[in-house]
């Protein structure tokens, strides 16, 4: 009898023997996430603000904010490679230190094309960096629990891009663009902190080094399919929001991180299987877009801008669970001593699909009415369900 109650009790009070997520060294690399896109949201709303000052092209502003994502790509896989061969901590160190150095130097650019050669190295090291930490963090997040730790790890840029750009902006008002540079710079040199205090969580048996994971590949192209809209929204939405009766796009942004960060949050009582919640999230981020096409039509009903809101937390759950859920695939699917290279695989599918939705969705939008537009972002939402599906008969999600 009493062996039976202490039974129960344990079962209510120990509910299942699963392995902790919320280790120190989880605790540690939250913490290094979080100051290094804290440098980075500093300032990189108000970067093109500062170039006006420098320069009145917008062609040479828009080819410094290129100059930067181009380097980051092309940063990503040899990042992936060094951390599988030479080791996380070091890596990352050294990426932080270029970090800082880079973000103030931008103060001494008085030459446009000093400031997009300054904004290449910038590219470079955050590419290094961005791919370091969830490379760390795929190392100290129990198997078991990968999606759920990832999707907790994913929220930590939310809270730095919802809180730092503004402060960021306020510091260059106030202070000006100097003071602005120095505190990003302040802050990229912070992660040695918490990296300091986290052991090297490189495995033993290190890898020769590889500058992608080809098991990682379906993970990669679904996210690259996940983030296509998520292009057009950024590129674009600032222009759609005033015709449809929001002033402020900033509104929408905020509607759309705070989805984000809500539904990570609850990733570990979400049911289903990973394949299941892709599906669902693929069909969110589709309702989402198509809401975005409907709003000027909602707003004749209402004239409050209801769809182009109701269309950003929609979207917001559905792209929210796209990224944790395909790396912990990708790294489910490789050695663990090439957690760099499936780390770099998807963050370069995600970076090319921003990419090209920018792109595409802008050269379309320049041909077709916003309404059409979204709605074809809506089509390509849709086909990611397809492609969930097909790569699941494959086996290649599970």
């Amino acid at each position: 009898m009493r062996g039976a109650l202490a039974q129960r009790l344990r079962a209510v009070f120990v509910a299942d023997q699963e392995p902790p997520l919320w280790t120190r060294a989880f605790l540690l690399v939250c913490g290094t996430q979080l100051l290094a896109y804290s440098s980075y949201a500093a300032i990189h709303p108000t970067f093109a603000v500062y170039l006006e000052t420098i320069t009145h092209s917008e062609s040479l502003i828009g080819v410094a904010f290129g100059a930067f994502t181009f380097a980051a790509v092309v940063a990503r896989p040899v990042a992936g490679w060094l951390l599988d061969r030479v080791g996380r901590r070091g890596v990352q160190a050294i990426a932080a230190v270029a970090l800082a150095g880079t973000t103030l130097s931008f103060t001494w650019a008085t030459v446009i094309w000093v400031a997009i050669g300054l904004r290449v190295l910038h590219g470079i090291a955050w590419g290094v960096s961005s791919t370091a930490t969830p490379t760390i963090a795929a190392d100290v997040v129990p198997s078991a629990r990968q999606s759920e730790g990832f999707a907790y790890f994913g929220i930590v840029p939310n809270i730095a891009l919802m809180v730092l750009p503004p402060a960021g902006l306020w510091i260059a008002h106030r202070y000006g663009f100097v003071m602005q540079f120095a505190g990003a710079a302040l802050l990229a040199l912070l992660v040695l902190g918490p990296l300091a205090a986290l052991e090297e969580t490189t495995p033993a048996a290190r890898s020769d080094g590889e500058f992608y994971a080809p098991e990682a590949l379906p993970a990669a192209t679904l996210v690259a399919l996940g983030s296509i809209p998520v292009g057009a929204i950024d590129a674009l939405l600032p222009l759609y929001a005033p015709t449809v009766g929001l002033d402020n796009a900033g509104l929408f942004f905020t509607v759309m991180g705070g989805a984000i960060l809500l539904t990570r949050a609850v990733r570990g009582r979400l049911p289903g299987t990973i394949p299941a919640l892709l599906v669902v999230s693929f069909v969110c981020q589709a309702v989402g877009l198509a809401l975005l096409a409907l709003a000027p039509r909602l707003l004749v009903v209402s004239r409050l801008p209801l769809g182009l809101l109701a269309g950003a937390a929609v979207f917001g759950v559905g792209f929210a669970l796209v990224f944790p859920l395909l790396q912990s695939v990708a790294v489910a699917a490789t050695p663990e001593s090439q957690n760099g290279s499936a780390t770099a695989t998807i963050l370069i599918g995600m970076d090319l699909g921003v990419g090209f939705g920018a792109i595409g969705f802008g050269i379309l939008g320049d041909l077709v009415s916003f309404t059409s537009m979204y709605t074809a972002a809506a089509v390509v939402s849709l086909t990611g369900v397809l492609a969930t599906i097909m790569i699941s008969l494959e086996d290649s999600l599970h």
